[in-house]
């Protein structure tokens, strides 16, 4: 089912999504605008607020996906006392303007937007998708395969180096 932005107007600034098929909002829209119902608390009543339908909220991002961007990002917050810092490295990368929100959280506009930043940071995505930012680096670790004795050995040899003092006085004291 598609999901439909509408600012509402009383509000400016403030968004509310709604899920309903596109018979239905045919039927609920006029002239780009919508009556919500919302309840008062106060009053123990209902009144209705009046949103538009706001096109570029709506399909931010991809089609399919509506309502992505702006995104912010958690994982790549840091401090709020220390944005300043944050900002003038992000111009020494060379990162496009990135706002970060009272919590220190970098805000990203889009996902060209995103990819720039994480990729220039040396971050990446663990899961990433098609057009995500990957590993640069793969280090994929070559296991030798040694036989049972042999890393016996290996293991003999480490507690020795490791314990050596302790086994030379234990030794002394036996010979004593």
């Amino acid at each position: 089912m598609p999901v439909y932005v509408y600012e509402i107007e009383s509000r400016p600034g403030q968004y509310v999504d709604l899920y309903m098929s596109y018979e239905e909002r045919k039927r609920r829209e006029h002239d780009g605008r919508i009556a919500l119902w919302r309840y008062d608390e106060i009053s123990d009543t209902y009144r209705v607020e009046w949103a538009r339908f706001d096109m570029g909220e709506t399909h931010r991002g991809f089609i399919d996906t509506p309502g992505t961007y702006p995104k912010e990002s958690y994982a790549l917050g840091s401090d709020p006392e220390s944005i300043p810092e944050e900002m003038a490295e992000d111009r020494r990368l060379g990162i496009r303007y990135t706002e970060y929100s009272a919590e220190g959280c970098p805000i990203f506009r889009d996902k060209a937007h995103e990819r720039e930043y994480v990729e220039k940071r040396g971050y990446y995505f663990r899961n990433a998708g098609y057009g995500d930012p990957t590993p640069k680096e793969k280090k994929h670790v070559q296991y030798k395969k040694i036989d049972r004795a042999e890393r016996r050995r290996r293991i003999a040899e480490r507690l020795r180096a490791r314990f050596a003092e302790s086994i030379e006085r234990r030794d002394r004291q036996s010979a004593a």
